[in-house]
This record gives C-alpha cells, sequence and structure tokens, in this order.
C-alpha cells in the first residue's frame, strides 16, 4: 500500500512537471527570437540544403567579395535563406543581399548580417 502511494506522488510530480515545462515551451515559443531559434534548430531538407549550396558557390565564385563576407553563415528553411555573420561595409552588405536574391529558388531573404569597418 505504501509503495503505490509513493509511486502515485511520483507520477504526480512527473505530471506536474511536464505540464509546467509545456506551460514554459509554449511562453518560448510565442517570442519571435524562439520562433526563430526554433526554426534553425530544424534540419535543412534537401531541396533547402541545394539552395544553401548555390548560395555559397555564389558567394565564393564572385571576387568583389570580401573574405570575411564569403564566409557569412547561410541557413536555408523553406526556401528562406538567413545570412548571419560581419561583411566590412555596408556597400558590401548591399551587394551580398542582392547576389543572394538572384539566387535560384531563394523565397525570401532575412539578413541579419552586420556591417561593421575593422
Amino acid at each position: 500500500m505504501r509503495e503505490g502511494s509513493v509511486l502515485r506522488r511520483a507520477v504526480m510530480a512527473g505530471v506536474i512537471g511536464v505540464a509546467s515545462c509545456m506551460t514554459l515551451a509554449i511562453a518560448r515559443a510565442e517570442s519571435p527570437a524562439a520562433q526563430r531559434d526554433a526554426a534553425h534548430a530544424r534540419p535543412e531538407t534537401a531541396a533547402d540544403h541545394q539552395i544553401s549550396e548555390r548560395v555559397r558557390h555564389a558567394l565564393a565564385d564572385d571576387d568583389s567579395f570580401s573574405t570575411r563576407a564569403k564566409n557569412v553563415s547561410v541557413v536555408t528553411l523553406d526556401g528562406v535563406v538567413t545570412l548571419r555573420g560581419a561583411v566590412p561595409n555596408e556597400q558590401e552588405r548591399t551587394a551580398l543581399v542582392a547576389k543572394v536574391r538572384a539566387v535560384a529558388g531563394v523565397v525570401a531573404l532575412d539578413d541579419q548580417l552586420e556591417a561593421s569597418a575593422r
């Protein structure tokens, strides 16, 4: 009898713990930053991977871009390309964004690049 009550308490503690975690997850999922982070946690599909590769090749093959610009992070989810990283200046940022928008398969662009002089 005593084992049953201990087990029931353990189960109830687990249910309460799960409910608390679910509430926290729901609250986090509502914030834009959490939604963006959750989206980036998903693996790229084969089609998204191909788009990312085309973007990387387009940047690498363009001799007008600096090494820093060629090494920005490129992630594609559902055709939306996210660029993260630093580029030397605003002109290169603008050129890089235009180059990426012209790549086949890019549906939209999430520009998170930072233009900063070094």
